[in-house]
């Protein structure tokens, strides 16, 4: 089976529901996985763009339309018939960082309301840490999470990285939408752009 059906189907078997065993930030993980598996239960066509943006003015932009079977991990192409391997990597930034890590604890401010939270870095500490903001919103009355979003930034001598992903469910918590920008610029190569735009078509 692969990565992105397995990861959907230990979803499903944990289910979304809240804990005391596992951490704040564990809950949020599997609330948006399960998520993700109960719109994959569904027939689902998904539109995918991806834009790119030089510093040279040089844009390109490409939109495909595909038929998903979360089941299967794969999405078939409507245009070409062409089939791809879907990937958990496609949200992967959302969680590689824990607002809760305790090495973060003095730098980002961190606000909770009804079940949500927002985390964001403190100017003053721009430069110490790479996760910039976190934000996970859940609708207080239903326990649906409507919203996630995550923010980093790593800079150096040889390159600067930014990267934003923000996702959106609808009112019975299936996925809607999500966008991912980043900015990469390199010593002595320049700079681009990357919008990657995902929306539910059905």
């Amino acid at each position: 089976m692969k990565k992105f059906a397995l990861l959907l189907l230990l979803a499903l078997t944990a289910g979304s529901a809240w804990t005391q065993s596992a951490s704040e930030f564990e809950q949020y993980r599997r609330k948006f996985w399960s998520q993700i598996a109960q719109t994959c239960l569904l027939p689902v066509q998904w539109e995918k763009s991806v834009q790119e943006l030089d510093e040279g003015d040089g844009t390109s932009k490409e939109s495909k339309v595909f038929t998903v079977d979360c089941r299967k991990g794969t999405a078939l192409e409507t245009a070409t018939g062409s089939e791809k391997v879907l990937a958990p990597s496609e949200f992967a930034e959302l969680f590689k960082y824990q607002y809760n890590d305790p090495h973060y604890e003095d730098y980002l401010q961190v606000i909770t309301h009804n079940g949500s939270i927002d985390a964001k870095l403190s100017d003053e500490y721009s430069g110490k840490i790479a996760l910039k903001k976190q934000v996970f919103e859940v609708d207080s009355a239903t326990g649906i999470l409507r919203f996630a979003e995550v923010k980093v930034a790593k800079n150096n001598l040889l390159y600067d990285f930014e990267l934003r992903t923000r996702v959106w469910f609808d009112e019975k918590g299936l996925y809607e939408r999500h966008t991912t920008e980043t900015f990469t610029k390199v010593v002595l190569s320049g700079s681009v752009r990357t919008i990657i735009e995902g929306k539910r078509l059905s």
